[in-house]
């Protein structure tokens, strides 16, 4: 184990490299400390990069390094693995105010969404539960890929490149998946078609169950025409490879 010197010179080199004053460390050179501070500032800067290149584009050089600067000089990062730290610059631009600062009112969503398609790109390949492939899989509780999140955002950054989104905000729903070659894929959903994606995710209901607790108190012509549509809806989850098949209920 290392004894209690080595521990704080090592303490100490670490916040100098983050942007404190250097305490008195003896045995390290000056000249190699500030090669270390260069390395660590580099690491981080390409991190953010790698996990946001939308939200860089999206920001001025200006407002997006000072948003680097300011992170890495001030965050006091929680967690000690380095490809899950970009996930704390959400809360860090939030509590820094950057959307107001910078004038990109959705700039959480979008950190927030470049996030998540990191998270799932990224997450650990994890062994399948058990689950059956059939053709009919509207009268068994469904299994979705556990490499899928559902979404919810104020602004429609699926119309990023169209138009300015700043002025429409608002409730928008997306699900992000990894397909089997390990591409990250989005598709935009509804209030109604979130609530049936998350409720099947989160539930033992079979979809014929699902449609008939939710649609229990409305008309039949009402039926007709939801029914068919949410049906279609569970048929493309499955050709997408978001649904794999049916599982048996958790009693």
């Amino acid at each position: 184990m290392l004894n209690q010197d080595t521990k704080n010179i090592q303490e100490n080199v670490a916040k100098y490299c983050l942007g404190e004053e250097l305490k008195d460390v003896q045995a390290v050179r000056p000249k190699r400390l500030a090669h270390y501070k260069r390395l660590i500032n580099s690491i981080i800067t390409d991190a953010l990069e790698n996990s946001f290149p939308i939200t860089k584009d999206q920001l001025s050089d200006e407002n997006w390094n000072l948003m680097v600067e300011e992170f890495i000089t001030e965050h006091k990062c929680k967690n000690p693995q380095l490809f899950l730290m970009p996930g704390e610059l959400i809360d860090f631009a939030i509590q820094k105010k950057y959307p107001e600062k910078f004038e990109v009112n959705y700039l959480i969503d979008l950190l927030k969404f470049e996030w998540v398609e990191v998270e799932v790109h990224s997450a650990e390949d994890i062994e399948f539960g058990d689950f059956k492939m059939q053709k009919d899989i509207l009268n068994d509780p469904i299994y979705f890929s556990p490499y899928t999140q559902i979404l919810h955002l104020n602004y429609p950054l699926h119309a990023l490149k169209e138009t300015n989104i700043s002025e429409r905000k608002g409730d928008f729903f997306y699900m992000i998946y990894r397909q089997p070659n390990g591409t990250v894929q989005y598709i935009q959903l509804n209030a109604l078609t979130t609530q049936i994606a998350f409720t099947l995710m989160e539930s033992d209901y079979s979809f014929h169950e699902l449609m008939n607790d939710m649609l229990k108190n409305e008309k039949q012509s009402l039926k007709e025409i939801v029914v068919p549509q949410a049906a279609r809806f569970i048929e493309k989850l499955k050709n997408l490879g978001i649904i794999l098949g049916i599982r048996e209920k958790n009693y």
